[in-house]
C-alpha cells in the first residue's frame, strides 16, 4: 500500500505493516467497508492491532490512524473519525445513550458542517461552534 506501508495477504487475513504499528484486517464486514471507503489511500490511513471483538450487542470495532470502524448486527460498518468520535467516545460509545453509529459522517448544513447519526441521536460537528450532541426525541 501507498505511504509508507507493506501489506502481506494470508489464509485468515492481510496483514499489515506500516510505522505506526502492524495491524490485522480480517475477512468480514469491516475490511470490506474499509476497502469501500479507500482501504490505505483513506483518510482512516493503516490499520492499528486487529479487530476488537466482544463489544456491546455482539459488535466489534477495528482502530486506524485516524479513527476506526465501528460494526454492530444491527448498523452494519460505519466509519467513526474525528471530533465527532471523539464526542461520541465522551458520550460511552456503543454502551451510552447514542448506542453505535448508523451512518458514516455526512455533510449537514453548509459552511462545513458535518453529522453523523446514531441509534440514539446525532452529533453535529462545526469548525466554528465544535460538536453538539442531540439525543432522539421519544
Amino acid at each position: 500500500p501507498g505511504g509508507g506501508g507493506t501489506a502481506q495477504n494470508f489464509q485468515g487475513g492481510i496483514a499489515v505493516t506500516s510505522d505506526y504499528g502492524i495491524g490485522i484486517l480480517t475477512p468480514g464486514a469491516i475490511r470490506t467497508r474499509y476497502f469501500a471507503v479507500g482501504g490505505y489511500s483513506s483518510d482512516l490511513g493503516f490499520p492499528m492491532l486487529t479487530e476488537s471483538k466482544g463489544l456491546a450487542t455482539g459488535g466489534a470495532s477495528q482502530a486506524f490512524q485516524n479513527g476506526a470502524i465501528v460494526w454492530s448486527p444491527a448498523t452494519g460498518a460505519q466509519v467513526s473519525k474525528g471530533a465527532i468520535r471523539h464526542a461520541w467516545l465522551n458520550n460511552g460509545g456503543e454502551q451510552g445513550f447514542l448506542g453505535y453509529p448508523v451512518a458514516d459522517e455526512y455533510r449537514y448544513l453548509a459552511d462545513g458542517v458535518v453529522a453523523q447519526d446514531f441509534q440514539g441521536g446525532k452529533i453535529i460537528w462545526s469548525a466554528r461552534g465544535g460538536t453538539i450532541v442531540s439525543p432522539a426525541h421519544p
